[in-house]
């Protein structure tokens, strides 16, 4: 059952909420049990107990089903402040509090966020079509990140500099995923990414050439 901390959720939201994550539990499970192919969106309706107009009333697709919505950029509060230029007006460091704000929120919203990644992780390794569509969406994210960055500064689209921000921001938050697979004692999303932030910070300190 979900379990959420954000107050900020009406009993709908949480209801609506419920329901596609119980439709990613079920989906999920049967990636496992046959593979990213090997079932339709009718099996997925049966083994979640909804009828198939309510599965498309909170999934889009078997994709979504499996790894939850894809959000643009412009549905997301904090998004929106970094691209107006906060919280704190310097660039990398709105980007990686407003990354935080983003995990924080989705472990606000179900204290389970962690224990349904790792259940992803699980079958992306049962099965490479599932990796793939993994690696699409955070090519996705990178992309949503880069123009977020070029809008914000004012750069040209395809902005080198924005990509290779984005790039690397992205980078750092799958390093952050693979903590949550590797540490036992099991982190939450924004605590592991923190994390990841303090030690890359501490290697760029390294790094850094001597004042002459």
């Amino acid at each position: 059952m979900l379990k959420s901390a954000n107050p900020n959720l009406t009993a709908a939201d949480q209801r609506r909420l419920a329901r596609r994550l119980q439709i990613q539990d079920a989906a999920l499970e049967l990636v496992m049990q046959h593979g990213y192919d090997g079932f339709t969106m009718d099996d997925l309706a049966e083994a979640a107990g909804v009828s198939r107009r309510t599965l498309f009333n909170h999934v889009a697709d078997k994709e979504s089903s499996v790894l939850g919505p894809m959000e643009e950029d412009e549905d997301i509060p904090v998004v929106a402040e970094f691209r107006a230029g906060g919280p704190t007006g310097d660039l990398m460091q709105d980007l990686v509090i407003t990354a935080q704000r983003i995990m924080d929120e989705a472990q606000e919203e179900d204290t389970c966020a962690v224990e349904r990644h790792l259940r992803v992780e699980d079958a992306m390794r049962r099965d490479p079509k599932l990796m793939a569509l993994v690696d699409a969406r955070f090519a996705r994210f990178t992309a949503l990140a880069a123009e977020a960055i070029c809008a914000r500064q004012q750069w040209p689209d395809d902005d080198l500099r924005a990509r290779a921000i984005a790039t690397a921001l992205l980078a750092l938050i799958r390093l952050s995923l693979e903590e949550l697979r590797d540490r036992p004692d099991n982190p939450g999303l924004g605590d592991a990414f923190r994390e990841v932030i303090a030690a890359f910070n501490d290697c760029a300190d390294i790094a850094r050439p001597p004042s002459a």
